[in-house]
């Protein structure tokens, strides 16, 4: 008789993205480095890749670590991702119009249930409706994939759309207070506004240039910023705002392609699929070591006294 194969499960899947040529290339811990072009049958690797392996941490980052108490750091690094996405899947939905309450629940990767926002995940959705109502955002995209055919990577756009910036906001330049601009915006929960945001949002910006240059109005606003907005910070109003000119913008992306030309000489140019089938069970035999005979006997004795 045949013995009966073990089962067994792949070790990644392709999870679909709101975009049907775009999908993320995730672990079996929900992680992703590289998106899969579906038209292209290529691997192209995320932009938070290329930054986290091919630019270094800037000096505030480090300062950061030093001070921070080890179990708190520690704390953060297992929570933060965790925070951030369910506080972007929050977001999402206010801005596609859904209402979001202190009983909306989201799946909690770390639990492995859908459980209420925490008190902090709370306290970032205040802060989202306070920069709302500072801002008075318009969306035009909101949690669009994109890749670049021209530079080789993908990500996805938290927001694009204008804002409208008030006259005293020191934030931006004096040149645009008080007008109405065209923004792409990454919402972060992080400790600080680090320097790597200022690539991130940049590659976004070159790939969306082009993936969606059809419906971006740039001539009617002059070009398209960048920027991210902090969520659940010690300020008054709970958030954190920085802005990077157009002109800036095209500077940052000089600084993601240096970044890509280290990740490549690190990892080089092709990415390799990592796809196979790990085990789905195991069983296994472990024969029982059988006593001495004298000690077999002397055990015998025993049951019979």
């Amino acid at each position: 008789m045949a013995s009966r194969r073990p089962k067994t499960i792949p070790s990644h899947t392709y999870k679909r993205t709101s975009n049907p040529n775009i999908f993320r290339f995730i672990d079996r811990r929900g992680d992703w480095t590289h998106y899969w072009i579906k038209s292209e049958k290529i691997f192209v690797p995320a932009v938070n890749h290329i930054i986290r392996t091919g630019y270094p941490k800037g000096e505030r980052f480090y300062q950061y670590l030093l001070h921070a108490n080890p179990a708190e750091a520690e704390k953060k690094l297992l929570t933060a991702g965790e925070e951030g996405t369910r506080t972007h899947s929050a977001i999402r939905d206010l801005i596609w119009g859904k209402t979001v309450s202190l009983e909306t629940k989201y799946p909690n990767d770390l639990t492995g249930k859908w459980e209420s926002l925490s008190p902090e995940e709370w306290h970032n959705i205040e802060a989202f409706a306070a920069w709302c109502s500072k801002y008075d955002p318009h969306v035009l995209l909101s949690e669009e994939p994109i890749w670049s055919r021209a530079h080789g990577y993908a990500g996805t756009i938290d927001f694009v759309g204008t804002i409208q910036v008030p006259p005293d906001d020191k934030a931006f330049p004096t040149e645009v207070r008080g007008t109405r601009i065209l923004i792409l915006i990454d919402w972060k929960t992080s400790s600080g506004i680090w320097e790597e945001y200022e690539l991130q949002t940049a590659a976004y910006r070159t790939a969306a240039l082009v993936c969606h240059d059809d419906i971006l109005p740039i001539k009617e606003y002059g070009g398209l910023w960048t920027g991210v907005v902090r969520l659940g910070t010690a300020h008054k109003q709970g958030f954190e705002m920085k802005g990077w000119s157009p002109e800036e913008s095209e500077g940052n992306f000089y600084l993601f392609a240096a970044a890509y030309a280290i990740y490549v000489r690190k990892f080089g140019p092709e990415f390799v699929s990592e796809l196979k089938n790990i085990p789905a069970e195991f069983t296994i035999k472990m024969p029982p070591i059988k006593p001495p005979k004298n000690e077999r006997a002397r055990t015998k004795n025993k049951k019979k006294s």
